[in-house]
């Protein structure tokens, strides 16, 4: 999923700057001090196993959780985002992984969140009435660029497959058009067609933004401009997925157990 519109070379522009973060959880120290430098146009990986930080990072980042200490800079500024808003605020938009839905609300209210259209009539305006029609127009269009097609918009969320409740996270974030877009394992509840599917679009649609993603599936990630790898609360190595491959480190490890995984049968 990388972009074809960015800046490389001594021209590239830092975006997001992590210095020596670290979080702590009473005694558990899940982030050491870690560090990282995400640029402009470029799609960044966090890889890492479990535990070892990806995730607390991205929420550190997108105003989720507070840090302990460390210093995080967003285009040459340092932030302290106390809120997922905030961060929104400076551009950075998140998709989780755990969805973040509100499920009694249907999908175009789900889509709008936040940000609801409101009828431009007399008493639209007087009493903030939605005007659905517009926001389920919308709605539909976004969801069509994701490969998504609903029988019904007007049903709860919850009565959907976690697949197209994943989809329509995705497709809210995009509609949002923030310059700097966080995939905290975006696609984990979509099974590999459908994967493959909205990876194709998120390439088409994220081209010229700044996005950081975190994920557990090789796949996803081989076409990033850059691979950072975490363990136990550090960044362990960085670099492209070619230069860490020649490495023969973690980033290799990780692929080969991925590609074994991927061949094993029962006999």
């Amino acid at each position: 999923m990388a972009n074809a519109e960015k800046t490389t070379g001594a021209s590239a522009r830092v975006v997001i700057e992590a210095e020596n973060i670290v979080k702590n959880y009473g005694h558990l120290q899940a982030l050491r001090g870690a560090s990282l430098k995400v640029y402009a146009g470029e799609v960044t990986a966090l890889l890492g196993d479990n535990g070892a930080g990806k995730s607390t990072l991205a929420n550190i980042i997108s105003g989720a959780i507070p840090r302990t200490s460390g210093r995080l800079l967003c285009n040459g500024k340092e932030i302290d985002a106390q809120s997922i808003q905030q961060a929104q605020d400076m551009g950075i938009q998140t998709v989780y992984q755990d969805l973040a839905l509100a499920p009694d609300l249907n999908v175009p209210c789900n889509i709008f969140l936040g940000r609801e259209i409101i009828k431009q009539s007399f008493f639209g305006k007087l009493f903030n009435i939605l005007d659905m029609k517009q926001m389920e127009k919308i709605s539909r269009e976004h969801l069509a660029e994701l490969g998504i097609g609903l029988k019904s918009m007007t049903v709860p969320v919850k009565s959907l497959s976690g697949g197209e409740r994943q989809r329509i996270s995705i497709a809210r974030a995009l509609l949002k058009d923030a310059p700097i877009v966080l995939l905290d394992e975006a696609t984990a509840s979509l099974d590999v067609e459908n994967e493959t599917r909205v990876q194709g679009a998120l390439s088409r649609l994220l081209v010229g933004k700044t996005v950081l993603v975190i994920a557990h599936r090789m796949r996803t990630v081989e076409a990033a401009d850059k691979i950072i790898v975490l363990a136990d609360g550090r960044v362990a190595e960085e670099g492209t997925p070619a230069e860490l491959m020649n490495k023969n480190g973690l980033y290799h490890r990780m692929v080969d157990l991925q590609r074994q995984s991927a061949g094993w049968r029962l006999n």
